[in-house]
């Protein structure tokens, strides 16, 4: 009898912990993990602020504005802000005084303009992008294909289009290769002129309106059609320039750029979401900057604004 009670005890044992197991599993499955509860309250201070971030220019600001909506949304939605607001100044100098008179919080600068302004304008640079896993691009002067300019000495008594003289891609590099090639612009070409972007570059030497210019390596994309592209000809490249900064003034704002900092740092190309934003505004990934990093380039700069 008492064998008997014993295995009944058992049994009924094992059953009730049977029970309280399965409903312990059955609890875990139908939990909703709470995603970003953390961040919230990390960031809960953003939640009655808008951030602001300028833009240079650097092609059609309308097409700009949409590329630049994932990411947007995505610092937007991570760093519990009431609102991000994408603004796109007039001219590549515009973004500079933007940040001087606390119109825009943070700033996407040219690598020319931030090297020129970060001293007087008391800039710290924050990330720069990385794209074709590399921490640099290159300038280039192209040509319409059926132009027969072959190389540089050849747009002597041309028409050419720069970009701003504040981009390093579209004047300061190209200057400087010119310079090196016994090329003075002020007085080798019949006209030259600004046209604010690249991608107007582009557009006005394949359609003949201008003989040459000179933009950033990608700029022919614009075209889409294969054909378009191979009626562009290129007739040099610069030397390599290093990839332009994200930054913000010095001043009150630290602890809000630390954050879009770290943000921007995590977007990760292996995370689907994270590659579509990253796709969007054609970046591979973001990478600390620091200062030191565009030492090179301000001795460029100086020697072309030296230029005779």
């Amino acid at each position: 009898m008492k064998k008997t009670y014993f295995i009944i005890f058992i049994t009924i044992s094992i059953v009730i912990l049977f029970i309280i197991k399965s409903r312990s599993v059955i609890h875990l499955e139908n939990a909703k993990p709470e995603y970003g509860k953390s961040e919230k309250n990390e960031h809960s201070q953003n939640s009655g602020k808008i951030l602001k971030i300028g833009r240079t220019p650097s092609s059609n600001a309308a097409d700009l504005i949409k590329k630049y909506e994932p990411l947007r949304t995505y610092l937007k939605e991570k760093l519990c802000f009431k609102d991000v607001i994408i603004m796109i100044p007039r001219d590549y100098h515009g973004a500079i005084n933007q940040l001087e008179h606390g119109e825009t919080d943070i700033a996407w600068l040219t690598t020319a303009s931030y090297a020129e302004n970060s001293e007087k304008s008391n800039l710290i640079p924050m990330v720069r992008p990385m794209r074709n896993n590399s921490e640099y691009y290159r300038g280039m002067i192209i040509t319409g294909r059926a132009s027969g300019i072959k190389n540089l000495q050849e747009l002597r008594g041309k028409k050419f289009l720069w970009v701003d003289r504040e981009s390093a891609s579209g004047f300061i590099l190209p200057r400087a290769l010119m310079s090196k090639n016994g090329l003075d612009p002020r007085t080798s070409f019949e006209e030259s002129t600004y046209t604010g972007t690249h991608d107007r570059v582009v557009l006005n030497v394949f359609l003949k309106n201008f003989d040459a210019g000179a933009c950033h390596e990608n700029a022919v994309n614009i075209l889409e059609d294969k054909e378009k592209i191979e009626k562009i000809s290129i007739i040099s490249y610069t030397d390599p320039i290093i990839n332009e900064p994200i930054v913000y003034k010095k001043g009150e704002i630290k602890k809000t750029a630390e954050a879009v900092k770290k943000a921007l740092i995590e977007l990760d190309p292996s995370n689907n979401e994270h590659k579509k934003i990253l796709d969007g505004i054609e970046v591979q990934k973001f990478i600390p900057a620091s200062d030191k990093d565009y030492d090179g380039i301000r001795e460029t700069i100086k020697n072309v604004r030296n230029l005779k």
